[in-house]
Formats: C-alpha cells, structure tokens, sequence
C-alpha cells in the first residue's frame, strides 16, 4: 500500500481534498471488506467509472492504481483496437472481454477474485448513437454488458476519454457508468508533490544537487501535464547523462544533475527558473 500511495503523489493526488474519497468509498471499500459484511452493510460496490480529462493527466494510470488496490486481474483495451479489429465480429469480441469474469464468478463464486477492465479512449467507439452504425451496435452491446454487470460482485469497467462530451448518454445512466471522475491539469502544489516523488525516486541513484529548488520548477511548470512534469525530471537526467559523457563507461553515481540540466528541460517548454 506504501508503494501505491507514493504512485498516486507521484500524480499529484493526495491532501485533505483528496478527490479519490469518493472513489475509495463508492468502488473499493465495498469490494474490500468481507463480503456477508457488505451486504449486512447494503454497500453496493459501483461497476462502472469514467475518468475524463485533458491528454497527459495519468487517467489510465490512475484506474490502474484502482486495479492494484483491488489486487485484481486487469484487461487493458484501447478504443481505437476495437473499431479496426473488431469490425464484424464486434459484439462476439466486446463479449469475450467480459466473459473472464463471468466464468471466475460461475466457478468460484464469492471467493472469486475482482476483475477490471479499463477501456482507454473509449468515446473511439462508444459515441453518442445515431451517426454511425457500427459504433451504434457497440454501444447497444456494451450497455446490455454492463448491466448484466449489476449481477456481478466481481467485475469493475473503467473507462477513459478526453472528450466526455462524445459519449453515447445512456452509458452514463445510474447503473452504468456512473461515477465519474474528472482529471485536470495539476495545481502548483500538486506539480511539487509530483516533482518530490520523482526526485525522491532518481536520488535514490543519482546525484542530485543541492541547489535545485522543486518549489521554483513547480512555479515554472504552470499548465502542464503531469506527464509533461514527470518528463521534466527524465530530461534533466539526459541531460547530465549526455553532458558527463565522455567516451567512457560510467558508474551510476557518477551521473549528476544540476540546475543546468533542469534549466535544459524547461527550455524544451519555453520556461525559465526564476
């Protein structure tokens, strides 16, 4: 659990405002505890999610987070494979992603482990219904997957998108999809715990100098993405690699990244350190 809450500062999340509260409380409590407590309880765990937000903003990262909490057996499938791939036989293969679940449920009953499936881009084939008829019988398909879900106590279905707006609006019904989850470009505070993670992680191996100031890069790194940020630290690392080079082979601890390099990446975005 130590590793996954430093994964999820490393996206920038975590606080007294931390918006995973509802997420905890509606989709993982409920599949954590015993299950006869549960129903004792009458927690019935939400079965589906769609975490929405700009390019770069760790959505699958984060429905991935959700998976290891739940120790659960995890189905990765972009929007766009199932648009080329699945064109006349879609609706037999969108089945095939669900039946895992079903055939663990059937055998092992409630002591059947938690299933998640993360569909990345899903607006790619689950767009508002009326304008294109292969996606339209997806989208049927999938909303009669995803109810028959509300039987099952071991499935979760995620879905991903930066264009919420584009999907069909029976998905979202109560039921369905219906917790969502908005991701937005982090805040200063959230871009300085993801820099404290990283630099965490890279001083671990490498030198890392004394004088470069998080807060100050932080500052310099208003409105990108949490994987612009992450990035950030990668190149400065590249950088002190490159420029420590010299013809020969070098030991780990040898690579040391100062404010020049980090300088260096930030260039790559037009920024400056103050």
């Amino acid at each position: 659990m130590e590793e996954l809450e430093e994964e999820m500062a490393s996206m920038g999340f975590g606080g007294p405002n931390n918006q995973f509260k509802d997420i905890i409380l509606s989709l993982v409590l409920p599949r954590t505890l015993p299950r006869d407590l549960s129903r004792e309880l009458r927690l019935q765990p939400m079965k589906g999610l769609i975490i929405y937000g700009p390019p770069g903003t760790g959505k699958t990262l984060v429905a991935r987070c959700i998976s290891e909490i739940l120790n659960a057996k995890l189905k990765v499938v972009r929007g766009p494979e199932i648009i080329s791939t699945f064109l006349g036989s879609g609706e037999k293969n969108l089945r095939d992603i669900f039946a895992p679940s079903i055939r663990d449920l059937e055998q092992m009953g409630e002591e059947s482990p938690v299933h998640v499936i993360i569909f990345e881009e899903i607006d790619a084939f689950a767009a508002k219904r009326g304008a294109n008829s292969v996606t339209d019988r997806i989208v049927s398909q999938l909303s009669t997957l995803v109810d028959g879900v509300r039987e099952q106590t071991n499935l979760l279905v995620v879905g991903t998108t930066s264009r919420i707006e584009l999907i069909d609006d029976g998905l979202l019904r109560p039921g369905r999809f219906e917790l969502l989850l908005q991701l937005g470009l982090p805040d200063e505070d959230a871009r300085l715990r993801i820099l404290q993670v990283k630099a965490k992680r890279m001083q671990r191996r490498f030198f890392f100098d004394t004088d470069i100031d998080l807060s100050a890069i932080a500052s310099a790194t208003e409105g990108l993405s949490l994987v612009d940020v992450e990035g950030l630290l990668q190149t400065a690392l590249e950088s002190a690699l490159f420029r420590g080079f010299q013809g020969r082979l070098f030991k780990a601890e040898d690579i040391q990244i100062k404010k020049v390099d980090i300088q260096m990446a930030l260039n790559g975005f037009g920024r400056d350190l103050k």
